[in-house]
């Protein structure tokens, strides 16, 4: 497992054809903020347009069933911290927790909410310990989602 959650992050920001850019991009697709009542919306808010940042929110309900917002953040270890102790807080109201450790530090995160409005939820974390963060958040009707994803990039 410890893998796949390696292999999903990347897969979903390739997918996507993302890449990390120097100067801030922010992508958004018809969406409000669904993160609203989680702590990491407040790195979304605080990071999402600081250079060496790439912001993406894509409501795709209508077409593909689930609604994506990530961050990915370079040479800003601040973001890093602060993403982590908003990761620790919403760590409480998760179902599930997976975790991957190097040198005792985490690295990637893996949380499973509790569903809302119907909607499964999924918080997904990586910090490649070279300043650099992955954070990901997916919510779809269908549980399999991360699976689905998964299976696309097969």
């Amino acid at each position: 497992m410890n893998i796949k959650l390696h292999i999903l992050l990347f897969c979903i920001l390739a997918n996507l054809g993302v890449a990390v850019a120097q100067t801030n991009v922010n992508i958004r697709i018809h969406s409000d903020s669904k993160t609203g009542d989680l702590h990491i919306d407040k790195v979304f808010s605080a990071y999402g347009k600081a250079k060496g940042s790439v912001k993406v929110e894509l409501d795709l309900r209508d077409d593909e069933d689930y609604y994506y917002k990530s961050l990915v953040t370079e040479k800003n270890p601040e973001a890093i911290a602060f993403a982590k102790k908003c990761i620790e807080k919403d760590k409480k109201s998760a179902q599930r927790i997976k975790e991957v450790y190097a040198e005792g530090k985490p690295t990637t995160i893996y949380l499973s909410l509790k569903p809302k409005d119907g909607y499964y939820r999924f918080i997904l974390f990586n910090d490649n310990g070279l300043e650099k963060m992955t954070l990901v958040y997916i919510e779809s009707e269908n549980k399999d989602i991360l699976k689905i994803i998964l299976q696309r990039n097969n």
